[in-house]
């Protein structure tokens, strides 16, 4: 597969992971899979979709074959460490967000996911770094409504927490 088709492919399969359209984005990175099994970036979408789909099992086995190939694939170990966050394993959780951030210090997600736990262990001002983080990268978190294919945008909810706890802060150091 040349190099414009798999780009082609790969943009069309994230577009429709991003409006909740699984079953067409599972095609786009199949499509991908087939000519190519080792592609990392589609192995760690179709992991995605099976989040989604709450198959939990087969996105850890998506997740475990793009860490097998590339042990330093960034998406990945976040998205394993929310699976072991859903799963309550904080600590596994911790260590894999900040081994992402170790291989790559702006990504967004894992300062996103690594600033909730902290703020969740009290760990406050650690939190409001990481946040301050996610925010200077851009990210925010999408939900899927379970009943729809809408995304909700929880990045308002985002800055309104990180107001709360600067006040808060700002109010405990007077």
């Amino acid at each position: 597969m040349d190099f414009e088709k798999k780009e082609e492919l790969f943009e069309k399969g994230k577009s429709a992971l991003e409006f909740g359209r699984l079953d067409e984005a599972e095609e786009y990175f199949t499509q991908i899979l087939e000519e190519e099994p080792d592609d990392v970036a589609a192995l760690n979408k179709m992991g995605v979709i099976y989040i989604y789909r709450k198959d939990k099992e087969k996105a850890r086995e998506y997740f475990e074959r793009c860490l097998e190939l590339d042990p330093e694939y960034v998406p990945a170990l976040s998205n394993m460490g929310n699976l072991e966050l859903e799963a309550g394993n904080m600590n596994r959780a911790e260590m894999l967000y900040r081994q992402a951030l170790r291989f790559d210090p702006q990504y967004g997600p894992a300062h996103n996911n690594l600033a909730h736990i902290l703020k969740k262990t009290g760990r406050v001002s650690e939190a409001v770094s990481h946040m301050k983080k996610a925010q200077k990268a851009g990210t925010f978190s999408i939900d899927y409504n379970s009943s729809s294919t809408q995304k909700v945008n929880k990045g308002c909810l985002t800055i309104i927490i990180l107001s709360i706890i600067v006040a808060i802060l700002w109010y405990l150091t007077k």
